[in-house]
C-alpha cells in the first residue's frame, strides 16, 4: 500500500484517500452552515469556499500530467491551485498566488468540481498509480495540514455560522473541566547527544518528501528537561496569571515583537471574563463555554 502516516500505514491507499476526504467533508459539511462558505475569520487566509476547491485542485493539477488525464474545468484548476500563504520572512505579506475572483462561484459548483476530481481518481486504478509515484502521500499530507489550519479558522468563526449539536457540547464539558484542573505533568531529563535532522537527497528518488525535509544536518544537543505531556489549559492559564504576556524575558525577540504588534494578552481560545475572577470563556469549534480555572 506504499507509505503512510502513523496508524494509517496498514491501510490501503484507497482507504487513506477516503479517510482524508471524510475529515475534510466533516468540516465543510458538518461544522459549517451554508452561509459560512464566504467567511474569512483569519485575514491571512482565504474564505472557506476556496479551501473546499483547493484540496482537490492541488492534487488534480499535479496528477493530470502524471496520469495523462485532461482537465474538465481549467478555470477552477487555476482559481484554486494556490492559496495566500504567508511569506516565511515577512508573515504580513503573501507569496504569489492567482488573483482572487471578484465573486466566488456558487458552492454547489465547487462541490461538483470536488466530487468529479474524486471520481476521476477512483477510476482505473489511478490511486495506486499515484501511490507508486509518491503523490498519494503528498496529497494526503497536504490535505491533513489544511484540515488542521481549517480548524483554527472554525475556532475563530462567529458562532452563528457554525453547526453544533448539544450532545457534542455536553460530552466536551467534563473533559474541559478535567483538563483545566489537571495536575501538572512530570518532567523527564533528555540526555545530551547528537540529533540528526532531515534526509539524504539521494532518498528523494525513492521516497517523497517536502523540499525542506531534504539535506541532512547533525546538531549536538545539550541535556534538557521536557514535560511528559503537552501544555495543558491549566498550565497556560497559570502562565498568563503570572504575567507571562508582560515579561519580555520569557519570549524570543521576534515572538515578543509579534505579541506587541498584535496587542495580544492571551490566546484566542481563552478569553478572560471581566465579571468573574478566575473564570474564562473557552472558545471551541462548536461554541463558547465557561470553564472555572482551578
Amino acid at each position: 500500500a506504499g507509505g503512510g502516516f502513523g496508524g494509517e500505514m496498514t491501510l490501503s491507499v484507497e482507504e487513506r484517500f477516503e479517510n482524508s476526504w471524510s475529515l475534510a467533508d466533516n468540516i465543510f459539511h458538518d461544522r459549517l452552515r451554508e452561509e459560512a462558505a464566504v467567511e474569512k475569520p483569519i485575514n491571512l487566509r482565504n474564505p472557506f469556499l476556496f479551501y473546499e476547491g483547493h484540496l482537490p485542485s492541488f492534487l488534480f493539477t499535479r496528477a493530470m500530467k502524471a496520469l495523462n488525464v485532461e482537465s474538465f474545468n481549467p478555470d477552477y484548476d487555476y482559481m484554486f491551485q494556490r492559496g495566500i500563504d504567508p511569506d516565511v520572512d515577512d508573515p504580513t505579506k503573501c507569496h504569489d498566488h492567482p488573483e482572487m475572483p471578484p465573486q466566488w462561484p456558487e458552492r454547489s459548483r465547487v462541490v461538483e468540481y470536488r466530487n468529479r476530481v474524486r471520481e476521476t481518481l477512483r477510476d482505473n486504478d489511478r490511486m495506486h498509480q499515484l501511490d507508486s509515484m509518491g503523490m498519494a502521500d503528498m496529497s494526503i499530507e497536504h490535505d491533513l495540514m489544511h484540515i488542521e489550519t481549517l480548524l483554527y479558522m472554525v475556532l475563530q468563526l462567529d458562532k452563528k455560522f457554525k453547526r453544533w449539536s448539544r450532545v457534542e457540547v455536553d460530552a466536551a464539558k467534563p473533559l474541559l473541566h478535567r483538563i483545566s484542573g489537571e495536575d501538572f505533568p512530570d518532567y523527564v531529563r533528555i540526555p545530551e547527544g547528537t540529533a540528526k535532522l532531515g534526509r539524504n537527497r539521494e532518498t528523494k528518488k525513492q521516497q517523497w518528501g517536502w523540499d525542506n525535509e531534504f539535506g541532512e544536518l547533525e546538531v549536538q544537543v545539550n541535556s534538557f528537561e521536557a514535560s511528559t505531556l503537552p501544555v495543558t489549559v491549566g498550565e497556560y492559564v497559570e502562565f498568563m496569571r503570572a504575567g507571562g504576556y508582560n515579561r519580555e524575558s520569557l519570549w524570543q525577540e521576534e515572538d515578543w515583537k509579534w505579541r506587541k504588534r498584535e496587542s495580544l494578552s492571551h490566546p484566542k481560545c481563552l478569553i478572560p471574563k471581566s465579571d468573574s475572577a478566575g473564570e474564562w470563556e473557552y472558545l471551541t469549534i462548536h461554541c463558547t463555554m465557561t470553564i472555572e480555572v482551578l
